[in-house]
């Protein structure tokens, strides 16, 4: 039996080219992190919402469209302003952990199975003892999904034509990398977190102070208000008070003026009041001259006498005026003998107004209010203006 053939190695493709880049577009360089392009773009979006829009713009740079699986010499197109604010800060926030949480899965080491026991071969096939070693020298590979040889250059994640040290070399740093890029990403989240729980918290605070100072504000305003209801009562209560002594002190001062004598003449009221009888017959007499004296007219004989003895009606006499009865009828002067026609002289030159003002005095001495009255009026009436003045006084203090 011929020996099988030895497999073929493929050979490694070259690394072909990374064509022209145009505007708007960057190249993937060798080492260079999904997070380390995202800072050059998209100012005004925070660093995730970058890494997701060059996710979602280049979904063939990317292997299981994981932002942590970046493929070397890739070209990615630069999203614009629309794409880059599509996801939300706090989305663009969770999807992150989400693809970290599976890139970290996928970084668990397989368990391998226990070694193959190496089954027994026949000595005399040298087939058999040469692909033994080839049996113990296996290994599992993950291979890239293939590719047109135009694009074949930009699916290859950290293999070069170095050797299997540097690949191992370059993707751990790749992860490390992107892992930092991850730590920071959670960093960023945790500060904004931070910086609205803080914002929060101010807004919190303002709000109670807000609440505080409306609260004083409502109370002092009802201290004024309760303090304003109270005021007015004691200030109507004084000014009540104020206004009653006022009235008391005026009339108080009212009845000093009111009990204060008059200036009366100095005569004696007894020897007036005896004399008011005979002051009064004087001034009838004085009054009515003519009642005393007989007409002279009556004695005249007329022209022409009736023709019958027709009796003549003489007038009748006045009658005599008879004395007022004054309280003081009891009292009789010693002067006074019954016989009319005493020439007396006046008691008193004062004026008719002053006369009836100090008989009116002397009946208030006697207790006659009434005609004492009657005499007031009559000075007030017709008297002097001082007589006038003290009769008014008088009035009013009788009432």
């Amino acid at each position: 039996m011929p020996p099988a053939p030895a497999p073929v190695v493929a050979a490694t493709p070259a690394a072909v080219p990374a064509p022209g880049v145009a505007a708007g577009e960057i190249a993937v360089q060798r080492g260079q992190t999904l997070s380390q392009i995202a800072r050059d773009i998209g100012p005004g979006y925070n660093l995730d919402q970058t890494m997701l829009a060059l996710l979602r713009a280049n979904p063939d740079a990317f292997i299981n469209n994981n932002i942590n699986r970046l493929k070397q010499g890739a070209v990615l197109r630069v999203p614009q302003s629309a794409e880059l604010a599509q996801l939300g800060e706090s989305e663009a926030a969770a999807l992150v952990r989400d693809q970290m949480a599976e890139w970290r899965q996928a970084r668990r080491p397989i368990p391998q199975p226990a070694g193959i026991a190496e089954a027994p071969a026949p000595a005399a096939t040298p087939a058999a003892s040469t692909a033994a070693p080839r049996i113990s020298e296996a290994r599992l590979e993950i291979a890239p999904p293939a590719a047109s040889a135009a694009t074949r250059a930009g699916t290859q994640s950290g293999i070069d034509a170095e050797g299997e040290g540097d690949m191992l070399a370059n993707e751990q740093l790749t992860l490390t990398k992107e892992e930092l890029a991850a730590r920071e990403s959670e960093v960023q989240e945790l500060r904004t977190q931070v910086a609205e729980l803080e914002s929060l918290k101010q807004q919190q605070a303002q709000l109670i102070a807000m609440k505080d100072s409306e609260l004083a504000a409502a109370q002092q305003q009802l201290a004024q208000t309760q303090g304003g209801a109270t005021q007015p009562l004691w200030l109507w209560a004084g000014l009540g008070l104020l206004v009653a002594g006022l009235v008391v002190g005026w009339l108080i001062s009212r009845r000093r003026k009111a009990a204060l004598p008059m200036p009366r003449p100095g005569y004696d009221s007894a020897a007036m009041a005896a004399a008011i009888p005979v002051m009064e017959e004087v001034r009838d007499d004085r009054a009515d001259p003519l009642q005393t004296v007989e007409p002279v007219a009556e004695e005249e004989v007329p022209a022409t006498l009736p023709e019958e003895d027709e009796p003549v009606v003489m007038p009748a006499p006045a009658p005599a005026p008879v004395a007022q009865a004054w309280t003081t009828a009891a009292i009789k002067p010693t002067w006074h003998t019954g016989e009319g026609g005493l020439n007396v002289a006046p008691l008193n030159a004062a004026p008719a107004g002053r006369e009836r003002l100090e008989l009116a005095i002397a009946y208030l001495d006697l207790g006659d209010i009434e005609t004492a009255r009657d005499l007031l009026n009559e000075v007030v009436a017709g008297g002097d203006d001082l007589a006038r003045d003290e009769a008014t006084q008088l009035l009013r203090e009788i009432g």
